[in-house]
């Protein structure tokens, strides 16, 4: 039987797991991993401020994206990004809708630049 401490490190493991499954950009797990601990992250607030940075238009291309690390240590949940994709509900996109969204967004830049509308 675990005891409070164990059961508590337990959770947050499987937390931390759900925020680096999403998380577009894996680099650093270690230290994101230990800032996530470190910190004690109140699981539902970061996930939910990293889903509406995943559907954003700051996010659209990787180079933009901050280190896991950085995202957790900086507290950029708590930040509205500048540029929303859509308006529906950010908790609802995954990080494979996100991957798709960027797909398309490249797609139609292409078709602008090569003057198709």
């Amino acid at each position: 039987m675990l005891n409070t401490d164990e059961e508590g490190k337990g959770c947050m493991k499987i937390s931390f797991e759900e925020f680096w499954r999403e998380y577009p950009r894996k680099v650093g797990k270690l230290k994101a991993e230990k800032s996530w601990a470190r910190h004690r992250l109140h699981h539902e607030k970061v996930m939910e401020g990293l889903h509406s940075w995943l559907n954003s238009l700051d996010w659209q291309d990787v180079q933009f994206i901050p280190y896991p690390a950085t995202f957790l240590n900086s507290r950029r949940w708590e930040e509205q990004p500048t540029m929303p994709i859509y308006r529906s509900d950010p908790r609802e996109v995954s990080a494979e809708k996100h991957a798709e969204n960027l797909r398309l967004l490249a797609e139609l830049e292409r078709e602008r630049a090569a003057g198709k509308w």
